[in-house]
């Protein structure tokens, strides 16, 4: 059973953790590219001069402490919770793999425009994984709920919006459609009823 627990979460973690990591190698890479600029007026390419060694110039407004910052946050934060929830699954440590599934549903939100169907359909696996290692504490029963309650009412939300973007033939309608229905998933995994308990009743 902790085999096939650590298998999911191995393989639930890994195209997230695979975007994480990219993330930070693109922005650890500029830190080293003598013709990356840091924090100019406007992400653009400078004029290149003959005895200049670079062929292209590039940059962005962005500074190098506000890149750090950033890959701290963002994928130190993704990278962070998908540790923590793969050790709680390993380790059969509910509170753990509920920490974890919390941090990944946070990070989907600076990921909204891009991965964050991934970050909250990890995140929903990794509830299931709590819930199947152990009973869930008070505390920590509390949190799961919060975060299905906000996962039901951004679902309810996306499936409002999710039939004007398909009558529009809008480009982003498919991946509102995978984040409503993981968001439903999350929802589900944080208020399904405890089969433990209801054995023991």
């Amino acid at each position: 059973m902790r085999v096939g627990t650590m298998l999911l979460a191995g393989m639930v973690s890994l195209p997230l953790g695979l975007v994480a990591v990219r993330a930070v190698a693109i922005t650890a890479s500029q830190f080293f590219d003598p013709c990356f600029q840091w924090g100019i007026g406007n992400s653009s390419s400078d004029t290149i001069r003959r005895d200049d060694p670079c062929r292209s110039r590039s940059g962005t407004s962005e500074t190098k402490t506000q890149a750090v910052a950033r890959m701290l946050i963002v994928p130190g934060g993704i990278l962070a919770g998908l540790a923590l929830g793969i050790l709680g699954a390993a380790r059969s440590r509910p509170g753990l793999a509920v920490a974890g599934a919390v941090v990944v549903f946070l990070e989907a939100f600076p990921l909204v425009f891009s991965f964050a169907p991934l970050a909250v359909l990890t995140s929903g696996v990794f509830l299931l994984l709590a819930r199947n290692t152990g009973r869930l504490g008070g505390g920590t029963k509390t949190l799961v709920r919060v975060v299905g309650a906000v996962s039901a009412i951004m679902a309810l939300n996306g499936a409002r919006m999710i039939v004007p973007t398909v009558t529009d033939l809008g480009p982003g309608w498919v991946m509102l459609l995978l984040q409503t229905a993981f968001l439903f998933f999350v929802a589900g995994a944080a208020w399904w009823p405890d089969s433990r308990r209801s054995r023991a009743a």
